[in-house]
């Protein structure tokens, strides 16, 4: 019984240390460059008609 009472409080203090959703920064004010931009078309869509859109977007920019 100790045991079980054991692993429960210590499940419990380790759950403790994720942090808040609070604390997830703004990434409004996130600067990308052209090749993280680039990934990050590539990982939004599989699609390679959204993919060159979205390619093309950047080099608009």
């Amino acid at each position: 019984m100790r045991f079980y009472f054991f692993l429960i409080f210590l499940i419990f203090c380790i759950s403790c240390g994720y942090p808040d959703i609070d604390t997830v920064p703004s990434f409004e004010d996130l600067k990308l460059t052209k090749e993280e931009s680039i990934d990050l078309c590539k990982l939004a869509s599989p699609d390679k008609e959204e993919l060159i859109k979205c390619i093309e977007s950047i080099d608009n920019e």
